[in-house]
C-alpha cells in the first residue's frame, strides 16, 4: 500500500499552491496551505476535471 502511494505521489504535478497570508486577510485553517495537483498523464491529456485538492494545516 505504501509503495502504491509513493508511486502515485511521484506521478503528481503541483499546479497551484496558495499559502495563508495575514496581510492579504487570507487564512486557510490555522496558517494552512492549499495545494492543487494533477496526475502527469491527466495533465498531458488536459483532463483538468481530475485535479485533486488538499489543505495542509498546522
Amino acid at each position: 500500500m505504501v509503495k502504491e502511494l509513493a508511486n502515485e505521489a511521484n506521478d503528481m504535478v503541483l499546479l497551484f499552491q496558495m499559502d495563508s497570508d495575514e496581510k492579504l486577510d487570507v487564512m486557510w485553517g490555522d496558517v494552512g496551505i492549499l495545494y492543487f495537483c494533477i496526475d502527469k498523464h491527466d495533465l498531458q491529456d488536459k483532463q483538468f476535471e481530475k485535479v485533486k485538492f488538499t489543505l495542509q494545516c498546522y
